[in-house]
């Protein structure tokens, strides 16, 4: 049973909790393209104004984020793409197939819409952001829909798990972060938080929601994905690594690192002797080097998985 704005009454919602000792739903039959965007957004963060794609003449969903970004969502297998003039490569991201084999639809609200298909009860929304981002939005029908979606990463990308449960994107060609995924979250239509990871398999990111027995349907859970025009990070291999904790061989990674960026080979070097008297004690203890180049200093860290083989 639905309220005009599509979420169950708190009183209905007890009334069900009572009754089955289940998580609440609204309803088990998935929403239209455009109910998908009333349901589930109380608490969600504020992505800021979105642009409507429209379809090219390849079939793909397409649109002209900024100046600088364009987007082109596959029709055909739900790959979401981003290219940049201002960043060395493009990011893509393709969709669970279980989620994205129906033909995607356009919102009226601007949103890439992909149908639920079978009994997965999943809705995926694909927004494209004025800012050059892409977020992507998996709306959960009920208790039976899945609790985990796997994202394949396009060739080159290279998945590095942070702190902050957000994920770097880093080139396997250049060890550099070339984009980000933005820490994961989740929401249930009354709003409330729900507890939300991401692992990494591989090139593949998975996202698990974990829904609680009192959550109120449907769940909404969202990677939103970009290119980085921050502070160039090289992530350095194991062998990338012992050169650069060594004074002898650190102009080696330093070289290597101005073919990708010529500044940011250049502040390597101005700051070689404190490369390598950070590195030594992240070499010593088995983990791999993370370089943070700044302006005017090169910082190096300690981390493990990805490109740390």
């Amino acid at each position: 049973m639905k309220t005009a704005s599509g979420r169950l009454s708190l009183l209905t919602a007890a009334a069900v909790m009572v009754a089955t000792a289940s998580p609440a739903y609204a309803s088990l039959e998935p929403a239209t393209v455009d109910e998908t965007q009333d349901v589930g957004k109380a608490g969600m963060p504020d992505l800021g104004p979105q642009v409507t794609p429209e379809a090219s003449l390849t079939g793909a969903l397409t649109a002209d984020l900024n100046e600088s970004t364009a987007l082109a969502v596959s029709a055909d297998d739900g790959t979401v793409e981003l290219t940049s003039d201002e960043a060395p490569s493009s990011l893509s991201v393709t969709l669970p197939p279980e989620v994205a084999s129906e033909t995607p639809e356009v919102s009226e609200q601007g949103a890439i819409v992909f149908p639920p298909s079978g009994s997965t009860g999943v809705t995926t929304e694909v927004l494209a952001l004025a800012d050059g981002r892409v977020s992507i939005q998996a709306t959960l029908a009920g208790p039976q829909s899945p609790d985990s979606f796997r994202y394949e990463l396009g060739d080159g990308q290279v998945p590095h798990l942070r702190p902050d449960g957000g994920i770097d994107l880093v080139s396997s060609a250049t060890g550099s972060v070339i984009g980000a995924i933005d820490p994961p979250w989740a929401f249930d239509a009354d709003g409330r938080a729900v507890p939300t990871s991401y692992s990494i398999d591989g090139s593949t990111v998975v996202q698990t929601v974990k829904a609680p027995d009192d959550a109120t349907y449907p769940v909404v859970a969202d990677p939103t994905f970009g290119h980085t025009y921050g502070i160039p990070t090289a992530y350095l291999n194991k062998r990338e690594s012992r050169q650069a904790a060594d004074a002898g061989d650190i102009s080696a990674v330093c070289g290597a690192i101005g073919l990708w960026s010529p500044p940011a080979g250049v502040i390597c070097g101005l700051n070689i002797s404190i490369i390598v008297r950070g590195s030594k004690p992240i070499v010593a203890s088995g983990k791999c080097v993370k370089l943070l180049l700044s302006p005017v200093s090169a910082t190096p860290v300690a981390y493990t998985g990805g490109n740390c083989r």
